[in-house]
């Protein structure tokens, strides 16, 4: 989420969607095409043929061509834009492109298994159609690689399932190579024996995490701690005893 990481340096944004970005993902919500950092980045992958691919909320409302020709734009602030030396005419053309990228529609209600779908789409490339809960249960009785995360912190869990994702080419073939995120209220599984744990600055106070940790260390699988947070600490003995 660049803008939220960098609004002190906004200009910046459409060097990095241009040259740093394999895919943009477009989170389609009603406001997504009247926001102008967000029609600037989408201009700027358009114009170095970055791969997009839309996200679609609920509440997605899809750009037309005719929408765009009947003046779209009409009350949008685009001099953040014009100053950057993108003309109206490539925001109409991007907008036009952007209304033929692949789509995926997400379902009102996001769950644990639906999420993981979304997450492993986009990882693999994989785009269109609707996004459905599925099972998970036959993965978790067999799965002896769990990852661990605080569902408290919606960024964590959505790292741990491009983690899952990532993971997956170079397990293969081995007795590892169907990891698991552990659902919210899903219990450890017996067939686990590695565990990675993923840390955050607010887990340690989530006593459904710390539930998972004893649950972990009473089971005996060995641990791959991950920090995903520059702001976690380790704490020290004289903290974790109270």
């Amino acid at each position: 989420f660049l803008d939220s990481d960098n609004l002190e340096s906004l200009d910046h944004l459409l060097t990095i969607a241009a040259g740093e970005v394999k895919t943009m993902v477009i989170l389609g919500s009603k406001s997504v095409f009247v926001r102008p950092w967000c029609i600037g980045e989408m201009v700027a992958a358009h114009a170095n043929d970055v791969g997009v691919v839309v996200l679609a909320l609920p509440d997605y409302q899809p750009i037309s061509v005719i929408a765009v020709a009947r003046c779209h734009l009409k009350g949008v602030d685009l001099d953040c834009l014009l100053s950057n030396g993108i003309s109206v005419e490539l925001i109409h053309e991007t907008l036009i492109a952007v209304s033929d990228e692949p789509v995926i529609c997400v379902p009102s209600a996001m769950t644990h298994s639906s999420m993981g779908e979304v997450v492993d789409r986009l990882v693999r490339g994989e785009s269109e159609g609707f996004v459905e809960s599925t099972s998970t249960m036959e993965a978790v009785k067999v799965t002896k690689l769990v990852i661990i995360v605080s569902f408290s912190n919606f960024e964590a869990v959505a790292s741990a399932h491009v983690m899952r994702a990532m993971l997956m080419p170079h397990l293969y073939g081995t007795v590892f190579h169907i990891p698991h995120v552990l659902g919210e209220k899903e219990a450890m599984p017996l067939t686990a024996e590695k565990a990675v744990v993923v840390f955050t600055s607010d887990c340690l106070g989530q006593p459904a995490f710390i539930e998972r940790l004893v649950s972990l260390y009473s089971s005996g699988a060995h641990t791959v701690p991950v920090i995903a947070d520059e702001e976690f600490q380790v704490p020290s003995r004289e903290e974790a005893s109270h």
